[in-house]
């Protein structure tokens, strides 16, 4: 990074005040005065008189935290991480006034890591139970017949949104250890396309699209005229009677 010196930023002033703070054209008139000289960026003619504004300076004031001594400054970086261990080092920074390179030096010396959360369903509490006894169910078949699960149509159904795509880059929770967070979400509360697909064996069927609200007349209709055709498309027919249709525990509105 360049180093302007007091003499430098006071001409890069001048010319920005006399373009009426127009960053570009201070820039190009900047350019043919002293071709020979660094060339600033943009944002620094605006940081400049913001610095003077704030500051009474040219460069910006640094804050009181500066001159705290290492364990003052990381213990202020620790508080802050443990009142919210979701929050970025910007910030950490921002809330401690300790410059974001210490921060982050402060959170990795203290062996933290920003662990994203796991994006599950949400469970109701009747679920558990439930999905225990099922779990339990298909071991025993399993151990009866280790083709089983070769034998069952696993289905799913879903909502495809204009909600766009859920970004995880900036979701994080700091921790020493792995908290194995998870992230709840309601995707099939939203509205959108609605698409029902299922797999038997290393075959896919569908998957089917249907715009309107899954209830209990169409979903029959989409069993009857759908699913089961391709069922029988798919799988040979000696097989058909021993298979096992592993319905979806969502409800029909």
């Amino acid at each position: 990074m360049h180093k302007y010196t007091n003499e430098e930023k006071l001409d890069i002033l001048e010319y920005y005040l006399k373009c009426n703070r127009n960053a570009e054209s201070a820039q190009e008139m900047y350019l043919n005065n002293f071709p020979e000289r660094f060339q600033p960026e943009k944002k620094m003619f605006r940081r400049l008189v913001i610095n003077l504004l704030n500051d009474a300076s040219f460069d910006k004031k640094r804050e009181k935290s500066y001159n705290l001594n290492h364990a003052e400054r990381s213990q202020q970086v620790l508080n802050a991480l443990a009142d919210n261990p979701s929050g970025s080092v910007r910030q950490f920074s921002h809330e401690t006034g300790i410059p974001k390179t210490i921060v982050h030096r402060v959170i990795v010396a203290n062996k933290f890591h920003p662990y994203k959360p796991k994006t599950v369903h949400t469970l109701n509490e009747n679920d558990y139970p439930r999905r225990r006894a099922f779990c339990n169910w298909y071991i025993n078949k399993c151990n009866e017949d280790n083709n089983f699960h070769y034998k069952v149509v696993w289905t799913d159904e879903t909502r495809v949104t204009n909600c766009g795509i859920f970004n995880k880059h900036n979701r994080h929770y700091w921790a020493v250890e792995n908290p194995h967070l998870k992230d709840q979400r309601r995707s099939q509360n939203r509205f959108g396309t609605n698409v029902w697909c299922g797999i038997v064996d290393n075959r896919i069927i569908g998957p089917f699209f249907y715009n309107e609200n899954l209830n209990g007349v169409s979903y029959l209709n989409l069993l009857q005229n759908d699913v089961l055709p391709a069922i029988r498309r798919i799988v040979p027919q000696a097989e058909q009677e021993n298979l096992w249709f592993q319905q979806d525990g969502m409800s029909c509105s």
